[in-house]
């Protein structure tokens, strides 16, 4: 996360970009994007998490056992000794630091990160009065494979930064 803040500071300074700044990616692009919310909310407006990752514990959990054993490599801690480094490395429990309206998107048959990695989030936004937005595709898993599901998905992508940055209502 410290270096898409570090790109997105030196592009503002080159008066690249305007202020209001949206973050969007996908599975550990939709993790970077709960995480640089987390952790830079007063650098970003939105942003939008396409079955992203909230909390590694949970994915340790639900994830098929192939990724499970991939996330000690890429946490660099397994379970359950490094409990408190998953902790500190998962946007929920940094909640309180969010200030940016989020959208959501996942595959209901996602076996990566599951549905219920997303929910959990979406739950805590609730419980926090956070501006958000949960959309779960049937018949897609992880990556969006339909063509239907991918133009439905920037569509609800664009009214909400619509709605978001500029207050627009259709």
């Amino acid at each position: 996360a410290q270096d898409i803040k570090d790109g997105i500071d030196f592009l503002l300074k080159q008066g690249k970009i305007a202020p209001k700044i949206a973050i969007t990616g996908g599975s550990a692009g939709g993790y970077a994007v709960q995480r640089a919310l987390t952790l830079y909310p007063e650098l970003f407006d939105v942003g939008a998490s396409y079955y992203g990752i909230g909390n590694l514990l949970t994915l340790a959990k639900l994830t098929h056992k192939f990724e499970s054993r991939y996330l000690d490599w890429l946490i660099g801690a397994s379970l359950p000794e490094g409990r408190e480094i998953y902790e500190s490395r998962s946007p929920i429990f940094h909640l309180d630091n969010l200030r940016a309206p989020m959208i959501l998107f996942q595959g209901k048959e996602d076996p990566i990160v599951t549905p219920e990695v997303s929910q959990e989030v979406v739950k805590a936004l609730s419980e926090r009065n956070v501006l958000h937005e949960y959309i779960e595709y049937e018949g897609e898993e992880h990556g969006f494979r339909s063509k239907e599901t991918n133009i439905d998905a920037l569509n609800r992508e664009s009214r909400f930064y619509k709605k978001v940055l500029y207050d627009m209502k259709e």
